[in-house]
């Protein structure tokens, strides 16, 4: 039997492991705050952001002459995010706030954490998936899904106002254009429905 009513989001009722839909709110030199459900916020590290980007971090930490890259360019206000509570915790406030509490949620906007259950069987023409640049090639950029059972690509010519933006590590949303199941491989498209 269903409920009759849907019950808000709170505190207590997120959970670990929990997929929820976020907004950027801020972003920091290595955090970023991310508007959840229901007026909380949850914070994602910039180790968090997409396997790609932890990477190219590390490079960076291992080159000394190297840059490390700026979470700017790869988070920004309003962008959506798809998010997966990775902890919480109420952390007392400190000097003259020592008596308040303050609720703390920790995500990640990973795909290879958000997408951990997408299966190919389960994608179809139309649906949009989430992942990551993971290479600039000749036609078009490699998103990984941040999943070893199906990739996804999104050709230049489908990447409508951010062609030629994008970086490796950046977040995407594509809607699924074009499926072949034998490559294991979804082709994506950003531009909206309406103007393809």
């Amino acid at each position: 039997k269903l409920p009759k009513v849907v019950e808000p989001l709170r505190f207590k009722k997120v959970n670990e492991g929990m997929l929820l839909l976020g907004v950027v709110k801020e972003v920091r030199e290595a955090e970023a705050l991310i508007s959840l459900p229901n007026n909380l916020s949850g914070w994602v590290e910039v180790d968090q952001v997409s396997d790609e980007l932890e990477n190219l971090i590390e490079e960076s930490l291992e080159d000394e002459d190297a840059e490390p890259p700026a979470l700017s360019d790869f988070l920004w206000v309003g962008l959506s995010v798809r998010c997966m509570v990775l902890s919480t915790a109420i952390v007392s406030g400190k000097g003259k706030q020592a008596s308040s509490h303050h609720k703390h949620i920790n995500v990640s906007v990973k795909p290879s954490l958000v997408n951990r259950g997408l299966s190919i069987g389960s994608v179809h023409v139309g649906m949009k998936l989430y992942g990551a640049v993971s290479a600039i090639e000749e036609h078009g950029y490699a998103v990984s899904l941040g999943n070893r059972e199906l990739n996804a690509f999104l050709p230049f010519d489908e990447a409508g106002d951010r062609n030629g933006k994008l970086k490796v590590g950046q977040l995407v949303e594509g809607r699924v254009t074009k499926l072949q199941k034998g490559a294991k491989l979804a082709k994506l498209s950003l531009v909206p429905e309406e103007e393809a």
